[in-house]
Protein backbone atom coordinates (compact mmCIF):
# COMPACT_ATOMS: atom_id res chain seq x y z
CA UNK A 1 0.00 0.00 0.00
CA UNK A 2 1.43 3.37 -1.03
CA UNK A 3 1.51 5.81 1.89
CA UNK A 4 1.61 9.55 1.11
CA UNK A 5 3.84 11.92 3.10
CA UNK A 6 0.96 14.13 4.28
CA UNK A 7 -2.71 13.72 5.14
CA UNK A 8 -5.87 15.48 6.22
CA UNK A 9 -6.61 15.45 9.94
CA UNK A 10 -8.45 17.29 12.71
CA UNK A 11 -6.26 19.44 14.92
CA UNK A 12 -7.32 20.86 18.29
CA UNK A 13 -5.73 24.31 18.49
CA UNK A 14 -6.83 25.39 21.99
CA UNK A 15 -8.52 24.18 25.16
CA UNK A 16 -11.70 26.11 24.39
CA UNK A 17 -13.67 23.02 23.41
CA UNK A 18 -14.77 21.49 20.09
CA UNK A 19 -15.23 24.88 18.44
CA UNK A 20 -11.46 25.07 18.02
CA UNK A 21 -11.15 21.77 16.18
CA UNK A 22 -9.76 22.55 12.72
CA UNK A 23 -9.17 20.60 9.51
CA UNK A 24 -5.54 20.56 8.38
CA UNK A 25 -4.59 19.14 5.00
CA UNK A 26 -0.80 18.92 5.36
CA UNK A 27 -0.30 16.94 8.56
CA UNK A 28 2.67 14.56 8.32
CA UNK A 29 1.64 10.91 8.10
CA UNK A 30 3.01 9.32 11.30
CA UNK A 31 5.73 6.67 11.08
CA UNK A 32 5.11 3.55 13.20
CA UNK A 33 7.69 2.95 15.90
CA UNK A 34 8.69 -0.46 17.30
CA UNK A 35 5.54 -2.28 18.40
CA UNK A 36 3.21 -0.08 16.34
CA UNK A 37 1.24 -0.33 13.11
CA UNK A 38 0.10 2.40 10.76
CA UNK A 39 -3.46 2.07 9.51
CA UNK A 40 -5.33 3.82 6.76
CA UNK A 41 -8.36 5.03 8.70
CA UNK A 42 -11.74 4.03 7.32
CA UNK A 43 -13.73 5.20 10.35
CA UNK A 44 -12.86 6.85 13.66
CA UNK A 45 -14.94 6.53 16.81
CA UNK A 46 -15.99 9.63 18.74
CA UNK A 47 -16.02 9.36 22.52
CA UNK A 48 -16.86 11.80 25.29
CA UNK A 49 -13.20 11.78 26.28
CA UNK A 50 -12.56 13.66 23.01
CA UNK A 51 -14.79 16.45 24.31
CA UNK A 52 -13.08 16.34 27.71
CA UNK A 53 -9.64 16.61 26.09
CA UNK A 54 -10.77 19.59 24.02
CA UNK A 55 -11.50 21.45 27.27
CA UNK A 56 -8.27 20.39 28.96
CA UNK A 57 -10.17 18.41 31.60
CA UNK A 58 -8.81 14.97 30.70
CA UNK A 59 -6.15 13.77 33.14
CA UNK A 60 -2.69 13.95 31.54
CA UNK A 61 -4.34 14.83 28.25
CA UNK A 62 -2.54 16.23 25.20
CA UNK A 63 -1.45 19.86 24.91
CA UNK A 64 -2.65 21.91 21.90
CA UNK A 65 -2.05 21.89 19.10
CA UNK A 66 -2.64 18.16 18.79
CA UNK A 67 -4.28 15.77 16.35
CA UNK A 68 -7.55 14.73 17.96
CA UNK A 69 -9.22 11.36 18.39
CA UNK A 70 -8.04 8.04 19.83
CA UNK A 71 -10.24 5.27 18.36
CA UNK A 72 -9.72 4.18 14.76
CA UNK A 73 -10.54 1.30 12.43
CA UNK A 74 -9.03 0.58 9.06
CA UNK A 75 -6.45 -1.37 7.08
CA UNK A 76 -2.82 -1.89 8.14
CA UNK A 77 -0.64 0.16 5.79
CA UNK A 78 2.81 -0.19 7.43
CA UNK A 79 4.49 -2.12 10.24
CA UNK A 80 6.87 -0.74 12.84
CA UNK A 81 10.16 -2.50 13.56
CA UNK A 82 9.69 -5.92 15.16
CA UNK A 83 5.98 -6.21 14.27
CA UNK A 84 4.86 -9.33 12.41
CA UNK A 85 1.20 -9.38 13.43
CA UNK A 86 -1.19 -8.04 12.34
CA UNK A 87 0.07 -8.34 8.78
CA UNK A 88 -0.03 -5.69 6.06
CA UNK A 89 -3.55 -5.36 4.70
CA UNK A 90 -5.25 -6.70 7.82
CA UNK A 91 -8.40 -4.88 8.96
CA UNK A 92 -8.13 -3.85 12.60
CA UNK A 93 -9.58 -1.51 15.21
CA UNK A 94 -7.61 -0.02 18.09
CA UNK A 95 -6.82 3.09 20.09
CA UNK A 96 -4.03 5.59 19.62
CA UNK A 97 -3.84 9.37 19.65
CA UNK A 98 -4.41 11.21 16.37
CA UNK A 99 -7.23 8.96 15.16
CA UNK A 100 -9.24 11.76 13.52
CA UNK A 101 -7.13 11.57 10.39
CA UNK A 102 -6.58 9.67 7.16
CA UNK A 103 -3.80 7.63 8.80
CA UNK A 104 -3.13 6.77 12.45
CA UNK A 105 -0.60 4.78 14.47
CA UNK A 106 -1.85 2.12 16.90
CA UNK A 107 -0.08 -0.24 19.33
CA UNK A 108 0.09 -3.59 17.52
CA UNK A 109 -0.47 -5.63 20.68
CA UNK A 110 -3.82 -4.03 21.49
CA UNK A 111 -5.55 -3.98 18.09
CA UNK A 112 -8.49 -6.26 17.36
CA UNK A 113 -9.24 -7.80 13.98
CA UNK A 114 -12.66 -7.19 12.49
CA UNK A 115 -15.13 -10.00 13.21
CA UNK A 116 -16.05 -11.79 10.00
CA UNK A 117 -18.43 -9.76 7.87
CA UNK A 118 -18.10 -6.56 9.94
CA UNK A 119 -17.14 -3.18 8.46
CA UNK A 120 -14.97 -0.42 9.90
CA UNK A 121 -18.06 1.38 11.16
CA UNK A 122 -19.44 -1.84 12.70
CA UNK A 123 -16.35 -2.41 14.87
CA UNK A 124 -16.26 1.04 16.48
CA UNK A 125 -16.75 0.68 20.21
CA UNK A 126 -15.18 -2.78 20.47
CA UNK A 127 -11.97 -1.44 22.02
CA UNK A 128 -13.49 1.46 24.00
CA UNK A 129 -17.18 1.30 24.92
CA UNK A 130 -17.73 -2.44 25.27
CA UNK A 131 -14.57 -3.10 27.34
CA UNK A 132 -15.45 -0.13 29.56
CA UNK A 133 -18.96 -1.48 30.17
CA UNK A 134 -17.60 -4.97 30.84
CA UNK A 135 -14.95 -3.71 33.27
CA UNK A 136 -17.49 -1.63 35.18
CA UNK A 137 -20.00 -4.46 35.46
CA UNK A 138 -17.86 -7.52 36.17
CA UNK A 139 -14.31 -7.31 37.55
CA UNK A 140 -14.89 -3.95 39.23
CA UNK A 141 -18.64 -3.91 39.81
CA UNK A 142 -18.85 -7.66 40.65
CA UNK A 143 -22.37 -7.88 39.22
CA UNK A 144 -24.19 -11.14 39.98
CA UNK A 145 -27.34 -12.60 38.48
CA UNK A 146 -30.45 -11.32 40.21
CA UNK A 147 -28.84 -8.07 41.36
CA UNK A 148 -30.10 -4.63 40.38
CA UNK A 149 -27.88 -2.25 38.43
CA UNK A 150 -28.56 1.43 37.79
CA UNK A 151 -27.18 2.63 34.45
CA UNK A 152 -27.38 6.42 33.99
CA UNK A 153 -26.60 7.82 30.51
CA UNK A 154 -27.97 4.55 29.15
CA UNK A 155 -28.55 5.92 25.64
CA UNK A 156 -24.85 6.57 25.01
CA UNK A 157 -22.53 4.03 23.41
CA UNK A 158 -21.10 2.75 26.71
CA UNK A 159 -24.49 2.91 28.42
CA UNK A 160 -26.15 0.86 25.69
CA UNK A 161 -23.38 -1.73 25.91
CA UNK A 162 -23.84 -1.88 29.69
CA UNK A 163 -27.59 -2.49 29.38
CA UNK A 164 -27.08 -5.36 26.93
CA UNK A 165 -24.30 -6.99 28.98
CA UNK A 166 -26.11 -6.60 32.32
CA UNK A 167 -29.20 -8.32 30.93
CA UNK A 168 -26.98 -11.08 29.55
CA UNK A 169 -25.66 -11.63 33.09
CA UNK A 170 -29.17 -11.88 34.52
CA UNK A 171 -29.38 -8.50 36.22
CA UNK A 172 -32.41 -6.33 36.82
CA UNK A 173 -31.60 -3.16 34.87
CA UNK A 174 -32.79 0.30 35.84
CA UNK A 175 -31.69 2.64 33.05
CA UNK A 176 -31.83 6.44 32.95
CA UNK A 177 -31.89 8.63 29.85
CA UNK A 178 -33.54 11.73 28.45
CA UNK A 179 -37.24 11.10 27.73
CA UNK A 180 -36.77 11.33 23.95
CA UNK A 181 -34.28 8.43 24.17
CA UNK A 182 -36.36 6.10 26.32
CA UNK A 183 -37.63 3.89 23.50
CA UNK A 184 -34.07 3.21 22.33
CA UNK A 185 -33.04 2.10 25.81
CA UNK A 186 -36.20 0.09 26.40
CA UNK A 187 -35.59 -1.80 23.15
CA UNK A 188 -32.22 -2.95 24.52
CA UNK A 189 -34.00 -4.85 27.30
CA UNK A 190 -33.91 -2.46 30.26
CA UNK A 191 -36.48 -3.46 32.88
CA UNK A 192 -37.19 0.12 33.92
CA UNK A 193 -36.34 3.39 32.15
CA UNK A 194 -36.29 6.63 34.15
CA UNK A 195 -35.80 10.29 33.30
CA UNK A 196 -32.11 11.02 33.83
CA UNK A 197 -32.88 14.72 34.37
CA UNK A 198 -35.47 14.17 37.08
CA UNK A 199 -34.76 15.50 40.55
CA UNK A 200 -36.64 12.42 41.83
CA UNK A 201 -34.32 9.88 40.21
CA UNK A 202 -32.92 8.58 43.49
CA UNK A 203 -36.38 8.31 45.04
CA UNK A 204 -37.63 6.38 42.01
CA UNK A 205 -34.72 3.93 42.24
CA UNK A 206 -35.39 3.39 45.94
CA UNK A 207 -39.08 2.82 45.21
CA UNK A 208 -38.27 0.23 42.52
CA UNK A 209 -35.92 -1.59 44.91
CA UNK A 210 -38.21 -1.65 47.93
CA UNK A 211 -36.20 1.09 49.63
CA UNK A 212 -32.92 -0.85 49.46
CA UNK A 213 -31.19 0.83 46.53
CA UNK A 214 -29.29 -0.61 43.58
CA UNK A 215 -26.60 -3.23 44.14
CA UNK A 216 -24.44 -1.55 41.51
CA UNK A 217 -24.46 1.96 40.03
CA UNK A 218 -22.44 2.96 36.97
CA UNK A 219 -21.72 6.64 37.59
CA UNK A 220 -20.70 8.20 34.28
CA UNK A 221 -22.13 11.71 34.42
CA UNK A 222 -20.18 13.53 37.11
CA UNK A 223 -21.06 16.80 38.77
CA UNK A 224 -24.20 16.80 40.89
CA UNK A 225 -25.18 13.32 39.70
CA UNK A 226 -22.47 11.73 41.85
CA UNK A 227 -24.50 12.54 44.94
CA UNK A 228 -27.60 10.98 43.38
CA UNK A 229 -25.65 7.86 42.40
CA UNK A 230 -24.28 7.44 45.92
CA UNK A 231 -27.73 7.90 47.45
CA UNK A 232 -29.24 5.36 45.00
CA UNK A 233 -26.78 2.60 45.96
CA UNK A 234 -27.59 -0.05 48.55
CA UNK A 235 -26.10 0.60 52.00
CA UNK A 236 -22.98 -1.38 53.00
CA UNK A 237 -22.91 -3.80 50.05
CA UNK A 238 -23.71 -1.40 47.20
CA UNK A 239 -21.00 -0.53 44.66
CA UNK A 240 -20.63 2.70 42.71
CA UNK A 241 -18.21 2.51 39.77
CA UNK A 242 -17.19 6.00 38.65
CA UNK A 243 -16.21 5.91 34.97
CA UNK A 244 -16.74 9.43 33.68
CA UNK A 245 -17.29 13.05 34.65
CA UNK A 246 -18.72 15.01 31.71
CA UNK A 247 -20.81 17.01 34.15
CA UNK A 248 -17.71 18.17 36.01
CA UNK A 249 -15.95 17.20 39.21
CA UNK A 250 -17.63 16.47 42.54
CA UNK A 251 -16.27 16.10 46.06
CA UNK A 252 -16.74 13.12 48.37
CA UNK A 253 -15.45 13.27 51.94
CA UNK A 254 -14.50 10.54 54.39
CA UNK A 255 -17.21 11.92 56.70
CA UNK A 256 -19.81 11.18 54.01
CA UNK A 257 -18.53 7.63 53.55
CA UNK A 258 -18.80 6.93 57.26
CA UNK A 259 -22.04 8.74 58.12
CA UNK A 260 -23.99 9.25 54.90
CA UNK A 261 -23.00 6.95 52.04
CA UNK A 262 -21.77 3.60 53.36
CA UNK A 263 -21.00 2.21 49.90
CA UNK A 264 -18.04 0.94 47.89
CA UNK A 265 -16.73 3.63 45.50
CA UNK A 266 -14.52 2.38 42.66
CA UNK A 267 -12.78 4.54 40.07
CA UNK A 268 -12.38 3.21 36.53
CA UNK A 269 -9.83 4.52 34.05
CA UNK A 270 -9.29 2.12 31.15
CA UNK A 271 -5.77 3.36 30.41
CA UNK A 272 -4.69 2.69 34.00
CA UNK A 273 -6.48 -0.67 33.97
CA UNK A 274 -4.57 -1.70 30.86
CA UNK A 275 -1.21 -0.72 32.33
CA UNK A 276 -1.67 -1.74 35.98
CA UNK A 277 -3.78 -4.89 35.59
CA UNK A 278 -3.13 -6.35 32.12
CA UNK A 279 -4.41 -9.75 33.26
CA UNK A 280 -7.81 -8.22 34.05
CA UNK A 281 -7.82 -6.46 30.69
CA UNK A 282 -6.99 -9.75 29.02
CA UNK A 283 -9.93 -11.46 30.68
CA UNK A 284 -12.22 -8.60 29.65
CA UNK A 285 -11.20 -8.90 26.01
CA UNK A 286 -11.58 -12.67 26.16
CA UNK A 287 -15.10 -12.29 27.52
CA UNK A 288 -15.87 -9.71 24.85
CA UNK A 289 -14.72 -12.10 22.12
CA UNK A 290 -17.05 -14.77 23.53
CA UNK A 291 -19.97 -12.31 23.59
CA UNK A 292 -19.28 -11.38 19.95
CA UNK A 293 -19.23 -15.05 18.95
CA UNK A 294 -22.48 -15.64 20.83
CA UNK A 295 -24.16 -12.78 18.99
CA UNK A 296 -24.70 -10.72 22.15
CA UNK A 297 -22.61 -7.82 20.85
CA UNK A 298 -24.25 -6.39 17.72
CA UNK A 299 -22.33 -4.60 14.95
CA UNK A 300 -22.29 -0.86 15.64
CA UNK A 301 -24.34 1.34 13.36
CA UNK A 302 -23.04 4.76 14.31
CA UNK A 303 -24.25 8.17 13.29
CA UNK A 304 -21.65 9.16 10.70
CA UNK A 305 -20.13 12.59 10.13
CA UNK A 306 -17.54 13.51 7.48
CA UNK A 307 -14.13 14.36 8.90
CA UNK A 308 -14.62 18.03 8.07
CA UNK A 309 -17.65 18.13 10.40
CA UNK A 310 -15.72 16.86 13.42
CA UNK A 311 -16.27 20.03 15.44
CA UNK A 312 -20.03 19.75 14.92
CA UNK A 313 -20.00 16.07 15.87
CA UNK A 314 -18.23 16.74 19.17
CA UNK A 315 -20.53 19.69 19.86
CA UNK A 316 -23.59 17.49 19.29
CA UNK A 317 -22.18 14.91 21.70
CA UNK A 318 -21.40 17.56 24.31
CA UNK A 319 -24.94 18.92 24.04
CA UNK A 320 -26.47 15.44 24.56
CA UNK A 321 -28.08 15.70 21.12
CA UNK A 322 -27.05 12.20 20.01
CA UNK A 323 -27.89 8.57 20.71
CA UNK A 324 -25.39 5.71 20.64
CA UNK A 325 -22.07 5.64 18.82
CA UNK A 326 -20.77 8.46 16.62
CA UNK A 327 -18.17 8.13 13.86
CA UNK A 328 -16.02 10.29 11.62
CA UNK A 329 -15.19 9.13 8.11
CA UNK A 330 -12.15 10.60 6.28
Amino acid sequence: MNVPPTMSALQQISLNGPRDLRVVTDAPVPVPRPGEVLIRVAAAGINYADVTMSHGAFGNGPTPPYLAGFEAAGQVAALGPGVSSPELGAHVVGFGFGAFAEYAVLPAASVMRFPEGWTAQNVLGLVVNWPTALAALKPLGRLAAGETVLIPAAAGATGQAAVIIAKRYGANVIAAASPNKHEVVRALGADHVLDSRSAELTAEVLKLTGGLGADLVLESSGGATLEASLAAARRVTGRVVVLGLPGGTAALTNWQLVYEHQVHVIGLNMGVLLRAAPQIMGSIMGELAALITAGVVPPARPRVYPLADGAQALTDLENRATVGKLALVP
